[in-house]
C-alpha cells in the first residue's frame, strides 16, 4: 500500500506526501515507530509498518552517478499534490506523490524526447522525477519590509510617503496571507533558506520592521498578534 510520510516544514511537523508501494529508499533505524530518511534539507518519516527489507538483487538505479553529485542550488516549489516518477516520463512507473506548499531542492533539469523540462530529486537516497508541468521554479522568498504604522487620522504628515502604513492597510494585508494559508519566518529560517539548511513550505514570508518605531509595538504588534503572524523588527 502506499505509504504516507511526514516531515518538519518550516515550524510544523506535516505530511509531506507519499511513496507507492514497491519503491526502494535508504533509511535510518530509529528508537520509535517510524524510520528516517533524507528528504530535501531535512528529514522525512515514514511508518516502519510501511517498510521491508528488499529482497534478491532490487537495487536503486544511478547508472551516471547523479546520487552523487552537489544540488543545483535551485528548489522547485508545489502548489498541488504532484506526482513524483520513476523515470523522466510520465509514462513511467510513479514513485510517489509529493504535497501541496512544499519546496524542494533539485539535483538539476533536464529534457525528455518530447522536449519537456524535467526536475531531478534525491528522495531517500534516491533518484526520482517531478514534470516542469507540475511544478515551478522557487524564484526566492518575499520580504516585506515595514517602517512607520499610523491610523488615518493621525497622519497628518507622512500620508503620501512609501514608509507610512496605515493600520487599516497593515490589517489587510495580514489577513491576506493568513486567509491564502502564508507562514511568516524568523531570521533564522531566512538564514537556514539561503543557506540551504532548512525546509520551508512554498507558501512562506519574511516581514522586517526597520528604524525601531514605537509605532510598531503600539499597532503592528497587535495585528499580528491577532492573526498569528511573526516578525522582526531592527
Amino acid at each position: 500500500e502506499n505509504a504516507a510520510v511526514w516531515a518538519q516544514i518550516g515550524d510544523k511537523m506535516v505530511t509531506v506526501g507519499n511513496i507507492r508501494a514497491g519503491q526502494i529508499i535508504a533509511v535510518e533505524p530509529t528508537a520509535a515507530s517510524y524510520y528516517a530518511f533524507n528528504f530535501g534539507f531535512g528529514k522525512g518519516f515514514i511508518d516502519k509498518g510501511h517498510l521491508e527489507p528488499v529482497q534478491g538483487r532490487q537495487k536503486v538505479e544511478d547508472g551516471l552517478g547523479d546520487l552523487n553529485k552537489p544540488l543545483s542550488n535551485q528548489n522547485l516549489v508545489t502548489w498541488k499534490d504532484t506526482p513524483v516518477y520513476n523515470a523522466p516520463s510520465v509514462g513511467s512507473a510513479p514513485f510517489g506523490v509529493l504535497a501541496d506548499n512544499l519546496r524542494y531542492p533539485i539535483l538539476h533539469k533536464l529534457k525528455d524526447r518530447l522536449n519537456q523540462t524535467w526536475y531531478q530529486v534525491r528522495i531517500g537516497d534516491r533518484l526520482a522525477y517531478i514534470s516542469a508541468l507540475d511544478a515551478q521554479p522557487d524564484n526566492g522568498l518575499p520580504v516585506l519590509t515595514y517602517h512607520h504604522i499610523l491610523r488615518d487620522e493621525e497622519n497628518t504628515r507622512f500620508r503620501h510617503t512609501s514608509t507610512t502604513t496605515s493600520v487599516r492597510a497593515f490589517n489587510n494585508q495580514m489577513a491576506w496571507l493568513r486567509d491564502k494559508g502564508y507562514a511568516t519566518l524568523s531570521m533564522v529560517q531566512l538564514e537556514g533558506y539561503v543557506k540551504n539548511k532548512i525546509n520551508l513550505p512554498a507558501r512562506a514570508v519574511v516581514i522586517t520592521f526597520d528604524d525601531g518605531l514605537k509605532s510598531v509595538s503600539r499597532y503592528a504588534y497587535p495585528v499580528l498578534k491577532q492573526y498569528g503572524m511573526k516578525a522582526t523588527a531592527f
